[in-house]
């Protein structure tokens, strides 16, 4: 039986060996991978995220 395997992946060092892990050690397996981004200057406040106001702004 085939697994679904989903990996997100935000271009660190981490989630990329993630991604390598994923795609060596089931290869037969369907991988899904999932780009994730931080929206910029989302931790420039404090270092918290952004607030649903602050985030509505930067997607427009």
């Amino acid at each position: 039986m085939s697994r679904r395997i989903f990996v997100p992946v935000d271009g660190s060092p981490k989630s990329l060996e993630g991604l390598e892990y994923a795609v060596t050690t089931y290869p037969e397996d369907q991988v899904t991978v999932l780009s994730v981004m931080t929206p910029h200057g989302a931790w420039e406040n404090d270092d918290r995220p952004l607030s649903q106001a602050q985030f509505e702004k930067w997607h427009d």
